[in-house]
């Protein structure tokens, strides 16, 4: 039996019922539990910016830390949809055991109001773990709607 622990980390428990053909043995139970250790930790995991103005540029900072035993090269960072986020440095990097490295990510609102959804794709050299994904949101808010929320 195959647990994926692939969204996992911390403890982790499961029950496996396992059904025999034996009248006398009914249902047999047996529960697995685990501890999980990321190998590449992103922190962090999802980033909502909230509501923010048309034209202004905000900045969070996402740390890549490797508590792996093996060096971890990051191969790529992919921002979706381009052009409204950048992240600063954008040379590629290779992690040693326990290194941390931190980036600046931007985002300008684009013109458009409503429920901005995108996403950030760290994409690694680990054959079992070829990315991590960070989730982004924001509410971009027009100049009037702007003005109307935050009038004294």
């Amino acid at each position: 039996m195959k647990i994926p622990t692939l969204y996992y980390s911390g403890k982790l428990r499961k029950t496996i019922h396992i059904i025999t053909n034996d009248p006398n043995a009914g249902t047999i139970k047996l529960n697995v539990s685990a501890d999980i250790k990321e190998v590449l930790v992103v922190r962090p995991r999802y980033i909502n910016f909230g509501k923010v103005k048309q034209g202004s540029t905000y900045k969070r900072e996402i740390t890549l830390t490797n508590k792996g035993e093996k060096e971890i090269s990051i191969t790529d960072i992919v921002l979706r949809p381009e052009g409204v986020m950048s992240i600063e440095p954008t040379n590629k990097i290779t992690l040693i055991p326990d290194q941390e490295k931190t980036f600046s990510l931007l985002f300008t609102p684009s013109d458009k109001t409503g429920q901005f959804r995108g996403a950030i794709i760290i994409k690694t050299d680990i054959n079992y773990l070829p990315k991590k994904i960070i989730r982004v949101q924001a509410k971009p808010l027009s100049n009037h709607q702007d003005k109307h929320l935050y009038k004294d």
